[in-house]
Formats: C-alpha cells, sequence, structure tokens
C-alpha cells in the first residue's frame, strides 16, 4: 500500500475534571488500540493534553500536546502542579452593553447567578470561545477602565 500511517492520536475527554476515572479508563482503550496495531511502523502516539501533561504522567507516550498551558493557562481548577504556570498574554476587549438589573434577577446561561440587589451589568463579547477559563464562571474577575469587576454567571461561547 502506498498510505503511510505517521502518528495514532486520540484526546481526552476529562483529564482536567476532579476525578480521573474515565480517563484512565479511555488511556486504557487507547493502549489496547495500540496493541492491536504494535507491529505497524507508528511514529507518534500521543494522547495527553494539558490536563493529562500535569495529572497523568503515564500517558504521555511519546508526544504530548500542551494547549493551553502554552499560554501559562490551566483548564480547570482540577489540574494538579499547573499552579506554576503563569499568564503569557492578555485579554482586551471593550463592553457592549451596560444594563441595571433589579434585585431577584437570574443572569446566563442555566440562570446560574441572582442579582441579591439592584446592580448595574456588563456585557463583555468574549467567552471560553476565546480562550477564557469556563472555570472563571461566577467567581473570576475583570478589569473595567482599571476597577476590579466580578464576573457574573457562566462564561459563555
Amino acid at each position: 500500500s502506498d498510505i503511510e500511517i505517521e502518528g495514532i492520536c486520540s484526546h481526552f475527554a476529562t483529564s482536567d475534571e476532579q476525578s480521573l476515572d474515565f480517563a484512565k479508563q479511555q488511556f486504557e482503550w487507547f493502549n489496547r488500540c495500540l496493541e492491536k496495531i504494535k507491529d505497524l511502523p507508528i511514529r507518534f502516539k500521543h494522547i495527553s493534553n494539558t490536563g493529562a501533561i500535569f495529572n497523568l504522567p503515564e500517558a504521555h507516550l511519546n508526544m504530548v500536546r500542551p494547549g493551553l498551558s502554552i499560554y501559562g493557562v490551566s483548564p480547570s481548577e482540577y489540574v494538579k502542579g499547573a499552579e506554576s504556570l503563569r499568564p503569557a498574554l492578555s485579554l482586551k476587549t471593550k463592553v457592549t452593553f451596560l444594563k441595571t438589573i433589579p434585585t431577584g434577577r437570574t443572569l446566563s446561561y442555566a440562570r446560574t447567578y441572582k442579582t441579591e440587589k439592584e446592580m448595574k451589568v456588563a456585557t463583555l463579547p468574549v467567552g471560553y470561545g476565546d480562550g477564557y477559563p469556563l472555570s472563571l464562571s461566577n467567581k473570576g474577575y475583570v478589569l473595567i477602565r482599571g476597577k476590579k469587576a466580578r464576573i457574573l454567571g457562566a462564561v459563555a461561547p
């Protein structure tokens, strides 16, 4: 055949979550697959993303894909050892919408924030699709004109 396979890869679905049970199961399945093709001259074998680089060193094989950690960002609070990462960049945007919200109203996807008092709320046109960590939902902060403002609700797409 004229086809040469250079590598085989997969991607952990849960290597950055609190429980690593499914990630370990996924690695076992990947290893079974590798065992079936062990006689093929496959140069690159990889499954480890940022979460697995820190949480599953046994899954490094002969290549890893660092993803977010290249930028000094951890994908979640459950990635052990990632505390040493330091952001290598900053994200700047502009407020696109400003609105006063009455007491007792819910905001965001799944209504994850409820106002305890009347408050002025800003919308920023950035989200996890831009690399802003989902883990900052309801607990991260942004700077607006130099003043710290809490993220209310879920970091959206």
